[in-house]
């Protein structure tokens, strides 16, 4: 989702996408359509789909609402807030947001782009958590680069898009 302050991410139990329950999400998030909200109105209403929300790309900067800063995220979403992407491969970065906040690592989790998919990923132990839910409210998790191959690649091409933007 796009919110005032940047992306959104929300992973929904399973159980709520099923066609019988969907319409209560649907019903639940509506609202959101047509205009930006705050992530503080988003992000309270994914508990009751037992999901978690996840603040992807934190402090890249766009014209529009990307990704929120740091800073924000500390000041509002912490207590709130599940996980932060760590490493991406899109946007080409490896830090340890989830660390300093108190929160769960995320690899990758807003890649666009089939060639990039699969070359960060969010790891956890499967043997005590049976689902990435699960895991990511535990803050079990690790973001992992599997293949930075492509970074050089993709640096240049940033360096390029951004010189004539």
């Amino acid at each position: 989702m796009s919110a005032l302050e940047g992306h959104l991410i929300l992973i929904f139990d399973p159980e709520y996408l099923s066609p019988k329950k969907f319409s209560d999400i649907s019903l639940q998030f509506s609202e959101f359509d047509d205009q930006f909200f705050s992530m503080l109105e988003i992000i309270p209403r994914i508990g009751s789909f037992g999901g978690i929300s996840i603040v992807p790309h934190p402090n890249k900067k766009r014209a529009y609402p990307f990704g929120a800063s740091i800073e924000w995220i500390k000041e509002n979403l912490i207590g709130l807030t599940d996980g932060i992407e760590d490493v991406s491969s899109g946007h080409g970065y490896q830090e340890n947001y989830s660390e300093k906040l108190g929160l769960a690592a995320i690899g990758s989790s807003d890649d666009h782009f089939n060639l990039l998919t699969g070359t960060a990923v969010t790891a956890y132990d499967g043997n005590i958590h049976n689902n990435l839910i699960n895991a990511v409210k535990a803050k079990e998790t690790k973001a992992i680069m599997v293949d930075n191959s492509l970074q050089p690649l993709l640096k240049l091409a940033r360096h390029a898009i951004t010189s004539y933007a």
